[in-house]
């Protein structure tokens, strides 16, 4: 695809969540550009042979970065509708009345589907998309992983043990798993959880502390629990909302 093609279809897509390096020296749009921060997770430098999950892939950013580090096979996984994030029931059916179905449809297109469509055909990707919610991985892809990612999703999740728990049974035994999430430092060596509670501008529940991450991972069932570190980030378009997300590494038991 011809540099001039590429950037006009990169710009038809009307959401792009993750920054990406399409080639050509075509770089998207993103509401979060993480490409700084890829080091920081920790990763393996090769995948080769590993089977390997992205829970909450969005365009799929770190599913075809685990592409590039030669897994074998990677599974992106994300919403099938928009519909499907973790809501309260009262703010659902308040979308559901301030949109039709067929508006409700093109916002799945534009959030979920267009982006990682593009990014997939430009890679010539073989990278594999699921659509579930992570209290449904589990079920729907037992024991399969060899490596399992998420990162910025549980703050959003009204029950981030059970999601948690769901990730750890999609992972073989002694699975890997990277986990990274929204972290609030201020307070040392204590277990809490900050509730948020807002909508806007993405549906947050809870922030937990150091100690309450690595708990999280403890009481979903995983071993081996390792804090890696933590990193400040913020949305390109809003720098000044600058946030922590911490890198934790665990495994699933033998």
């Amino acid at each position: 695809m011809q540099r001039g093609e590429l950037e006009k279809r990169v710009a038809a897509v009307p959401v792009w969540y993750h920054t990406l390096d399409l080639g050509e020296g075509v770089v998207t749009p993103g509401y979060f550009d993480m490409r700084p921060f890829v080091g920081h997770f920790r990763f393996p430098t090769s995948m080769a042979g590993l089977s390997v999950v992205d829970v909450g892939t969005s365009n799929g950013q770190f599913a075809f970065h685990f592409e590039r580090l030669g897994a074998d096979r990677v599974i992106a996984v994300d919403l099938a509708h928009v519909l499907d994030h973790d809501f309260p029931d009262w703010y659902r059916r308040e979308l559901q009345q301030r949109y039709s179905a067929a508006e409700l449809a093109r916002i799945d297109e534009e959030e979920l589907e267009a982006g990682f469509s593009l990014a997939h055909e430009v890679f010539a990707s073989k990278v594999e998309k699921r659509r579930c919610t992570v209290y449904e991985l589990g079920d729907l892809m037992q024991g399969q992983f060899d490596v399992a990612y998420c990162s910025n999703l549980v703050q959003h999740l009204r029950d981030p043990v059970r999601a948690l728990e769901s990730i750890r049974r999609s992972l073989k035994p002694s699975g890997q798993f990277v986990f990274g999430c929204s972290c609030e430092l201020s307070v040392e060596n204590v277990s809490y959880a900050i509730f948020e509670g807002r909508i806007d501008p993405h549906i947050t529940y809870w922030v937990p502390s150091r100690e309450a991450a690595q708990r999280l991972c403890q009481m979903a069932g995983f071993v081996d629990v390792q804090w890696v570190g933590a990193f400040r980030f913020a949305p390109v378009p809003h720098p000044e909302r600058v946030g922590t997300l911490a890198v934790l590494h665990a495994r699933n038991r033998p």
